[in-house]
């Protein structure tokens, strides 16, 4: 159902969302001002910004156009429904067409709910596209009591197969809250050869009807085979088999159903990255129906994506900590702090996560990530410690928390515990580049096993062989043993990969400096310092060496083996 329904939507909700006309530009200077900061504040993603801007330009001009459609659009990204309902009409009244007011004025209808004004405002032609108005007008004539005319509109065949999917699955759903289980499964199995149910959410509503309709194995089979692998299918599985009969609870009322039709746009959308029209209907989901935690968290993932870190971290904390899906909110939740430079904050929720899932072996990787990202080598290595001691024998992953830890105890200066470590990645998965090319480098740096340590990287580079850092590696390997001649081809092809790296023109300008190609050495030189921005490491290029570097060249007395920066550490990126 995912990709018809997106395909749908691209070419449906999002060409009507972008087809309204938009209304004759703002003139007056009375409002310029705060209408100008909105519109730079809007293009930012700062809707709470652009609604304080324009509900202060709207003060100057109640009644323009434009200043009460760019409103009715901040209200709905910032889920104000009210505020947007309100607007909403009040741009209805000057003869305006705007969807983003329709989608206000529908979903607060639909959370009062008020059934009779959402068929009037349907048939009067004021709904939100044929999708939603077929669906929504379906579950109003429901809510209203007319339950036979409801299935009649759901069942009626369409010649789109997105609708008719959609259709079919709400007419499966208006069938389960009627109790009519067997009705139910009969619709979910004969749509589309029953690949419906491919959708997770459409999967566990045939889940708990098998259940609720007395079929506890057929529930426990079909949720192993579709359900697996997500949280709310696992706790699903985890009742079945302690006994327990779900109930059909994916839906309650009507209600609830319109909330459903707006998420399912929403997820589509969210796929596409549509941002601000996804956030839209993701919040209209969710000012219909607050308890919807999956809307919840698609709202998140879309705030994320459109560099809104600060409210994706607020929307990720609104899922309870008893839903099933709380461990990955809450994971998501500390990337949007991570994303928004709180540090201490993605700390902290690690140590809340890790009261009730201390058991967890991939939740101590990733804290450790974090602290080795941060250079708190020795508290990686105790979070990668117990990663380790959690880990299974027989786990496919396990090569990973030794690799992670052998490169936290390499930077802290524990280099015999870092080599077995590596050693026993490369032990655990043979092919991973990352480890090999990690190994080889730093054994070069030790200055121990030369050989072997060429044939590690040369073994990375044969499995990776488009990869700028484990080309830079081999190359500066060549080089720091004398050979730079051989090292020349290696260090340009990873220039070529990663043209922008300071460290990799820093290294090619060395390179091509010992070789005698001194003028190109210095235009890499001047590239590698213009390159370096506040993010670059200075530990591992520095500005002071590099304009050392363009004055004097590269003292002979050093070459082959420069000594006047700190070595760096082979890119760690698996």
């Amino acid at each position: 159902m995912g990709q018809t329904l997106i395909q749908w939507v691209r070419r449906s909700v999002v060409g009507m969302m972008l087809a309204a006309a938009l209304p004759a530009l703002v003139q007056s200077a009375d409002y310029a001002g705060p209408y100008l900061a909105g519109r730079v504040a809007g293009v930012q993603g700062d809707f709470g910004a652009l609604a304080e801007f324009h509900a202060r330009a709207l003060s100057k001009d109640p009644q323009n156009v434009q200043i009460l459609a760019s409103l009715v659009q901040a209200y709905v990204a910032l889920g104000q429904f009210d505020r947007a309902a309100t607007v909403g009409k009040v741009l209805e009244a000057q003869g305006a067409v705007s969807q983003s007011a329709r989608i206000a004025i529908l979903a607060s209808l639909a959370a009062k709910p008020d059934f009779t004004q959402i068929e009037a405002r349907i048939n009067d032609g004021k709904g939100v596209g044929s999708l939603i108005n077929h669906l929504v007008g379906a579950w109003a004539l429901y809510g209203m009591g007319e339950v036979q005319a409801a299935r009649t509109a759901l069942a009626r065949p369409a010649t789109d197969p997105a609708v008719a999917q959609i259709s079919q699955l709400h007419l499966a759903y208006l069938h389960a809250l009627d109790g009519d289980y067997d009705a139910a499964l009969q619709v979910l199995d004969n749509t589309d050869g029953g690949n419906i149910v491919r959708d997770p959410r459409a999967a566990l509503a045939k889940a708990q009807i098998l259940s609720a309709n007395g079929q506890g194995n057929a529930a426990l089979d079909f949720a192993s085979q579709w359900l697996g692998g997500t949280p709310v299918g696992q706790a699903f599985i985890r009742d079945l088999q302690s006994g327990a009969r779900p109930e059909f609870t994916m839906l309650g009322s009507p209600r609830d159903a319109m909330a459903e039709v707006f998420f399912t746009i929403a997820a589509a959308l969210a796929d596409e990255d549509a941002g601000e029209l996804a956030l839209g209907f993701a919040n209209a989901a969710l000012h219909i129906r607050p308890d919807l935690t999956d809307a919840q968290l698609v709202q998140a993932d879309i705030l994320l994506k459109m560099d809104s870190p600060l409210r994706a971290a607020e929307s990720f904390a609104k899922v309870p900590r008893q839903h099933p899906s709380f461990f990955q909110a809450e994971l998501g939740r500390i990337e949007a702090l991570i994303a928004a430079d709180d540090i201490d904050g993605a700390l902290q929720a690690y140590d809340g996560l890790t009261i009730d899932f201390a058991q967890n072996a991939q939740l101590w990787l990733a804290k450790g990530d974090l602290l080795r990202r941060e250079n708190r080598f020795a508290d990686a290595i105790s979070a990668y410690n117990l990663a380790v001691s959690l880990q299974s024998a027989d786990d496919g992953r396990a090569w990973y928390a030794y690799y992670v830890r052998g490169i936290a105890r390499e930077r802290a200066g524990q280099w015999g515990d870092a080599e077995q470590d590596l050693r026993k990645a490369i032990g655990l998965f043979p092919q991973n580049a990352h480890a090999l090319n990690y190994l080889g480098y730093s054994l070069i740096i030790q200055d121990q096993n030369l050989d072997e340590a060429l044939d590690l990287i040369r073994k990375a580079v044969n499995l990776a062989p488009n990869n700028g850092y484990i080309l830079d590696s081999l190359a500066w390997g060549l080089y720091r043993l004398g050979q730079a001649d051989a090292a020349v081809a290696y260090m340009e092809k990873a220039a070529e990969i990663l043209p922008t790296d300071p460290v990799i023109n820093d290294h090619l300008g060395d390179i091509l400096w010992a070789v005698g190609r001194k003028r190109e050495a210095h235009f890499h030189w001047r590239r590698a310092l213009s390159f370096i921005t506040d993010e670059t490491d200075l530990n591992e290029v520095s500005p002071d060496n590099l304009r050392d570097k363009l004055q004097y060249g590269q003292r002979a007395e050093l070459a082959p083996k420069p000594v006047v920066q700190k070595i760096p550490a082979p890119k760690a990126r698996p």
